[in-house]
């Protein structure tokens, strides 16, 4: 394999998992607020609907980027300066 080829592997599994891993994260957290169930189906389900409606768009418009300025707008924390608090 190309090391090129296996960094995009690597780089794009962790970015896929970071964004996968909200789908079960996000029902735990809101038990800690003391959610109801309804609410966190709810909350769920506006996950699935905003993943549903963004994802169709957001696609052909990253196609039509740059590669470079794809991934720097994909990861912005790391082309960017971390902000003090």
């Amino acid at each position: 394999m190309n090391r090129n080829f296996f960094l995009f592997l690597i780089l794009n599994t962790i970015a896929f998992l970071g964004f996968q891993i909200l789908v079960p994260l996000v029902p735990v957290y809101a038990l800690e607020f003391s959610a109801t169930e309804s609410q966190i189906g709810i909350l769920a389900g506006v996950i699935a609907l905003a993943a549903m409606i963004i994802r169709p768009v957001t696609g052909p418009a990253i196609c039509g980027l740059p590669f470079r300025r794809c991934w720097l707008c994909r990861f912005p924390s790391s082309s960017k300066g971390k902000k003090k608090v």
